[in-house]
């Protein structure tokens, strides 16, 4: 009896933590997206009744879609609509054995258009919207530019966006770092110890003209941080690292930034440019871009909006931002995003 009785309380329990694990989000559903050796998570989060899904596409490449979930970045959009974050194949909290020969981005293109196909079968959703940052943004353009693909959603946004990772981008990127190292030291304010930091930086770019070495990206990555270029308000990148990301279950850490390092390395696409090819994408699309972006400066948002022919309402630049408006005016963000898809909807 004292067993059964124990047995009736932990069934209590767990019933209590499954209705309050409710609470917070009442149609998560979590799976695997199993595909040529990969095992990609798939967290569908938010309004799954609405029958409008929006599948985010993470930065990196090799990046996740952990801190995006962790965060919150996205509620104010998940209390409308189905929010579908995946971890790209060998990023993230990805698992399984993906050979370096699969690292490209054709694979990548694939491992998406099996995805939706997936989110077909299990929810049959009414609309999908693709939404991509950073690399993210490499990955949908390239997506929506092979034959076919466009009929498979509804709309594209693209936040801070890769469409153009060439010399150019590399050129505008570059030059932010310059300008604002040169602006400290011409200040007067930095100490000496500052300068001589400042103008090391301003060396390191001696000689290169593109960021084809992975390593340099890398290295190139930690200057646009110092410049402000990632964050405009420093402030808002504290936390986004926090205890929580790197002690969670469903982290490892070490593997974490072991696959993010294996897909930097073997991703080749620092030459890739889609401008000349932005006007072949006939689906709604939204141009979401931080003012102060020192990765892909707002310069590549203007020529994406101009190669498009895109309404002023369909192209938005967060004044407050650099790469990351989605952390950094979270509010207009998702107000934004939940405007141009309602906009959608209602033209269908």
């Amino acid at each position: 009896m004292k067993t059964v009785g124990y047995t009736r309380l932990l069934l209590t329990l767990a019933a209590v933590l499954i209705l309050l694990g409710c609470e917070d989000h009442p149609y998560d559903d979590f799976y695997y997206l199993r595909y040529k050796g990969a095992d990609m998570p798939v967290v569908v989060r938010g309004n799954i009744p609405s029958g409008v899904f929006v599948i985010y596409m993470h930065g990196g490449p090799g990046g996740s879609t952990y801190p995006e979930k962790a965060h919150g970045m996205l509620a104010a959009t998940e209390e409308k609509f189905a929010l579908v974050y995946y971890d790209q194949r060998a990023s993230g909290n990805s698992q399984g054995k993906t050979e370096a020969s699969q690292i490209n981005i054709d694979q990548y293109i694939e491992d998406l258009e099996v995805l939706i196909a997936q989110l077909n079968d299990r929810y049959s959703p009414e609309h999908i919207f693709l939404m991509g940052h950073s690399w993210g943004g490499t990955l949908g353009t390239a997506f929506l530019l092979k034959e076919g693909n466009q009929a498979l959603v509804d709309g594209w946004i693209e936040i801070d966006g890769g469409h153009n990772l060439g010399r150019e981008a590399y050129e505008l990127s570059r030059d932010y770092v310059i300008d604002h190292a040169e602006a400290i030291i011409a200040s007067g304010a930095a100490s000496e110890k500052e300068v001589d930091e400042w103008q090391e930086i301003i060396s390191y770019y001696d000689g290169v003209e593109t960021w084809d070495d992975p390593f340099f990206v890398i290295g190139h990555s930690g200057n646009v941080g110092r410049a402000n270029g990632y964050f405009h308000d420093p402030e808002n990148e504290e936390g986004l690292i926090d205890a929580d990301l790197i002690f969670a279950s469903e982290n490892n850490m070490i593997a974490y930034f072991l696959q993010n390092l294996n897909v930097i390395l073997h991703m080749d696409i620092w030459h890739l440019d889609y401008t000349s090819r932005l006007s072949e994408i006939e689906i709604p699309v939204l141009i979401a871009w931080g003012r102060h972006d020192g990765i892909l400066p707002v310069e590549l948002a203007i020529q994406a909006k101009e190669a498009m022919n895109l309404p002023d309402e369909n192209f938005v630049i967060f004044e407050h931002s650099a790469h990351i408006p989605q952390i950094e005016e979270t509010g207009l963000f998702n107000a934004t995003v939940i405007a141009f898809i309602e906009e959608c909807l209602a033209e269908k």
